[in-house]
């Protein structure tokens, strides 16, 4: 990675969950998740210096 000379737009792939389960009780303090359901769109995003 290196960091941009300029502001730039840039298209990206955005990873959206859409679903999931978690678990009744936590495990450690921590919640577990399972079936998690995603959806990907590409968005232009713009980078800033």
């Amino acid at each position: 990675m290196s960091p941009m000379q300029n502001d730039s737009m840039i298209e990206v792939n955005c990873y959206y969950i859409t679903d999931y389960e978690t678990t009744k009780k936590p495990y450690e303090n921590h919640y577990l998740h399972s079936k998690i359901k995603t959806v990907v769109k590409s968005e232009n995003v713009i980078s800033q210096r």
